[in-house]
């Protein structure tokens, strides 16, 4: 009589923990902010404007970032012209499917005197749970 009630106890805690697993699955709700930080990022980061104001405004949105002047050659697996007077920020959290949690990777490129912005490249990273 114990082994049944134990068993019966045992089936209802299980049924129960995969019943709120399942509603918790369906209801993770996804987001995707991705594409408006990118357009706030091109308005406020202009291409011509300086490494100052660029640095500027990411410290000013708690943004972590990191100026590379020159980039080491690694035996020249990289370009050093493309990977030098780079400007590197990550915005944590742009979206997510529920499960999978992606970041965006922020690249500035500059003229080799750092005086204005060249170019802005972003990357999609997904970073997972």
């Amino acid at each position: 009589m114990r082994k049944k009630i134990r068993l019966v106890i045992s089936l209802t805690a299980i049924a129960l923990f995969i019943a709120v697993f399942a509603r918790t699955a369906l209801n993770l709700k996804g987001y995707d902010n991705t594409e408006s930080i990118k357009t706030n990022i091109k308005q406020n980061l202009r291409i011509g404007c300086s490494k100052e104001e660029a640095m500027s405004y990411f410290e000013k949105n708690g943004i972590p970032h990191s100026y590379i002047k020159e980039s080491p050659d690694f035996n020249g697996f990289l370009d050093k012209s493309e990977n030098s007077h780079v400007l590197v920020a990550m915005v944590r959290d742009t979206a997510s499917s529920g499960l999978i949690t992606t970041d965006l990777q922020v690249i500035l490129k500059f003229d080799d005197k750092d005086s204005r912005l060249l170019n802005i490249t972003f990357r999609a990273i997904s970073t997972g749970l």
